[in-house]
């Protein structure tokens, strides 16, 4: 019951949460989305996710319930999560990596500010109680960058997750580490695949 009840909240909570607000149209070949990383880098930060197929989207991103369109209007995004069979913890989380390519650097500028409030109204809409904090860290390289923790409760079911995001150009890419518990995912793996992701997205 508590696995069931976990992988709900991952996919309808901390997914959009972690796109910021972001919903993938149908598959769009000719979309262009940005690349995220190979299920062998994923497993080098967390090698608890070796072996594990992920499931992945890429195509034209909509705008979520607490998303700006204008922001996201003409983005192409790419994600894959990675669960197992165990219920996450802090040490063995689930992963989401996601990258987004906007219309223009401008676009993605606003995306980022605005994160860690539509990441909420996100949540709240599914009847999420959340609260967050944020995380400061550093990445070469990249142009803005925004880390938060949060915390999620819903129906007596705690979640807590991490997310980082970066963005080098027009381009965002993101790394969200969920546990089952009240104990936040470590942020040295989490840095290690948003490095990845990084030079990965073209």
């Amino acid at each position: 019951m508590q696995l069931r009840r976990l992988r709900h909240a991952l996919v309808a909570v901390i997914v959009p949460a972690a796109l910021v607000g972001l919903t993938v149209g149908p598959a769009d070949a000719a979309a262009k989305a940005p690349k995220v990383p190979a299920p062998a880098k994923v497993a080098a930060a967390y090698p608890h996710l070796a072996g594990v197929t992920p499931a992945t989207y890429s195509g034209k991103a909509q705008p979520g319930t607490c998303t700006p369109a204008k922001v996201v209007k003409g983005a192409k995004v790419s994600s894959a999560s990675y669960t197992t069979a165990a219920t996450a913890t802090a040490s063995a989380p689930y992963v989401l990596v996601a990258a987004t390519r906007f219309k223009s650097a401008a676009k993605a500028k606003a995306y980022l500010k605005g994160a860690i409030k539509v990441a909420k109204c996100t949540a709240e809409a599914a009847g999420f109680t959340m609260t967050t904090a944020k995380i400061g860290f550093k990445l070469k390289g990249t142009d803005q960058r925004l880390g938060y923790s949060s915390h999620q409760t819903i129906a007596g079911t705690a979640v807590s997750s991490e997310t980082l995001l970066a963005r080098k150009g027009e381009k965002v890419v993101s790394v969200t580490a969920i546990s089952a518990d009240a104990n936040v995912p470590a942020l040295a793996p989490a840095l290690q695949l948003l490095k990845a992701g990084v030079k990965t997205a073209r």
